[in-house]
Protein backbone atom coordinates (compact mmCIF):
# COMPACT_ATOMS: atom_id res chain seq x y z
CA UNK A 1 0.00 0.00 0.00
CA UNK A 2 0.93 3.31 -0.58
CA UNK A 3 0.89 6.60 1.83
CA UNK A 4 2.43 10.01 1.57
CA UNK A 5 3.84 10.97 4.66
CA UNK A 6 1.51 13.83 5.22
CA UNK A 7 -1.06 11.50 5.05
CA UNK A 8 -0.08 8.81 6.96
CA UNK A 9 0.22 11.63 10.05
CA UNK A 10 -2.98 11.56 9.82
CA UNK A 11 -4.27 8.21 9.37
CA UNK A 12 -1.81 6.01 10.87
CA UNK A 13 -3.05 3.00 13.07
CA UNK A 14 -1.70 0.24 14.45
CA UNK A 15 -2.93 -2.89 12.76
CA UNK A 16 -1.15 -5.20 15.01
CA UNK A 17 -0.79 -3.89 18.37
CA UNK A 18 2.52 -3.91 18.66
CA UNK A 19 2.72 0.01 19.70
CA UNK A 20 4.07 0.72 16.58
CA UNK A 21 1.77 2.27 13.32
CA UNK A 22 4.64 1.13 10.58
CA UNK A 23 3.21 1.87 6.79
CA UNK A 24 5.47 -1.34 5.89
CA UNK A 25 3.44 -3.57 7.92
CA UNK A 26 0.13 -4.70 6.26
CA UNK A 27 -1.72 -4.90 9.11
CA UNK A 28 -0.98 -1.27 10.22
CA UNK A 29 -1.21 -0.27 6.34
CA UNK A 30 -4.83 -2.11 5.89
CA UNK A 31 -5.89 -0.44 9.23
CA UNK A 32 -4.89 3.03 8.67
CA UNK A 33 -6.47 2.90 4.46
CA UNK A 34 -9.72 1.66 6.01
CA UNK A 35 -9.77 4.28 8.65
CA UNK A 36 -8.74 6.35 5.71
CA UNK A 37 -11.52 5.36 3.13
CA UNK A 38 -14.11 5.25 6.01
CA UNK A 39 -13.40 8.64 7.41
CA UNK A 40 -16.09 11.66 7.82
CA UNK A 41 -18.40 8.52 8.64
CA UNK A 42 -18.42 7.59 5.13
CA UNK A 43 -20.91 4.48 4.10
CA UNK A 44 -18.61 2.22 1.87
CA UNK A 45 -21.99 -0.09 1.21
CA UNK A 46 -23.32 2.79 -0.30
CA UNK A 47 -22.44 3.65 -3.80
CA UNK A 48 -21.98 7.20 -2.69
CA UNK A 49 -20.00 6.46 0.41
CA UNK A 50 -17.94 4.15 -1.75
CA UNK A 51 -17.72 6.60 -4.40
CA UNK A 52 -16.75 9.54 -2.07
CA UNK A 53 -13.73 7.34 -0.32
CA UNK A 54 -12.25 6.36 -3.54
CA UNK A 55 -12.51 10.27 -4.86
CA UNK A 56 -10.47 11.42 -1.27
CA UNK A 57 -8.38 9.19 -2.10
CA UNK A 58 -7.76 10.26 -5.65
CA UNK A 59 -9.86 12.96 -7.65
CA UNK A 60 -9.87 11.58 -10.51
CA UNK A 61 -13.06 10.19 -12.55
CA UNK A 62 -11.05 7.54 -14.83
CA UNK A 63 -9.30 6.45 -11.47
CA UNK A 64 -13.12 6.03 -9.62
CA UNK A 65 -14.37 4.12 -12.93
CA UNK A 66 -11.24 2.00 -12.93
CA UNK A 67 -11.78 1.00 -9.29
CA UNK A 68 -15.34 0.37 -9.46
CA UNK A 69 -14.48 -2.18 -12.90
CA UNK A 70 -11.68 -4.09 -11.18
CA UNK A 71 -13.82 -4.24 -7.93
CA UNK A 72 -16.57 -5.61 -10.49
CA UNK A 73 -14.63 -8.25 -11.71
CA UNK A 74 -12.86 -9.30 -8.34
CA UNK A 75 -15.63 -9.65 -6.80
CA UNK A 76 -17.60 -11.75 -9.90
CA UNK A 77 -14.45 -14.08 -9.67
CA UNK A 78 -14.78 -14.66 -5.96
CA UNK A 79 -18.42 -15.10 -5.65
CA UNK A 80 -17.85 -17.63 -8.61
CA UNK A 81 -15.11 -19.86 -6.79
CA UNK A 82 -17.42 -19.74 -3.82
CA UNK A 83 -19.93 -21.67 -5.67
Amino acid sequence: MQFIPSTWRLVARDGNGDGVADPSNIDDAALSAAHYLCADGRDLTTSEGWTGAIYAYNQSDTYIRQVRDQATTYAAKAGSREK
